[in-house]
């Protein structure tokens, strides 16, 4: 079965640290877990803002993005100045927030946004403790939100060195005809192993998600 390198988990077996990957149904699994709890409790799709910078959470979260129908941001919010900050989620509005910790929780609560904020944890814990345990995960099967290729994949911002945050923004035409020429270019097939090394914040990390997604 075609595995990606980046999710795993890190687990502890007779005190030797081991890295699982997981497979590529788990993967949807997971996704489509999150995917629901979604649309359950925000009902609408828009922005999911991403402070997740490592770890399994890293490479599921834009696929959950994309199934939701929504688009995904990324930005380092423990590194953000408050005013900084301020101004992007002004620019976004997004209606999700995921935070590395409770630290950037209670940094986000002294701005004005109105997003759902939500850790990794609360994102997928319910299906991933059915997907670990012996009983097969039962998930809802959701319709998906109406579509087109010219709605937005992602938006991700620059280093803002004129104090003025600016957002590239991309459509999911674009993106896919990326990823199909990057996969073509790189001979990439669903045999291939990509190793993501990229910082979050830096949006050749989205592309390596999404080309072992499309292979």
């Amino acid at each position: 079965k075609k595995l990606l390198v980046m999710p795993c988990k890190i687990e502890e077996i007779d005190g030797e640290r081991i890295v699982r990957k997981l497979s590529l149904r788990e993967v949807w699994l997971l996704v489509d877990g999150a995917v629901s709890q979604l649309r359950q409790v925000v009902g609408k799709k828009g922005y999911l803002l991403s402070s997740i910078s490592s770890g399994i959470g890293m490479a599921l979260i834009p696929l959950v993005s994309w199934v939701w129908d929504g688009a995904i941001a990324v930005l380092d919010v423990e590194k953000e100045s408050l005013i900084r900050l301020e101004k992007v989620l002004d620019l976004l509005q997004p209606v999700v927030i995921l935070v590395a910790n409770e630290q950037e929780r209670d940094k986000l609560k002294q701005t004005k946004t109105a997003a759902l904020l939500l850790t990794r944890n609360e994102l997928f814990a319910t299906t991933e403790e059915q997907i670990i345990g012996s009983a097969p995960p039962q998930i809802r099967r959701w319709p998906p939100f109406e579509t087109t290729s010219q709605d937005i994949s992602h938006c991700y911002f620059t280093s803002g060195s004129t104090g003025i945050p600016k957002g590239c923004v991309v459509s999911r035409y674009a993106m896919q005809a990326y990823v199909l020429g990057r996969n073509k270019n790189d001979q990439v097939s669903s045999e291939s192993r990509i190793a993501i090394c990229s910082s979050h914040t830096f949006d050749p990390s989205l592309g390596d998600v999404a080309q072992a997604a499309q292979a």
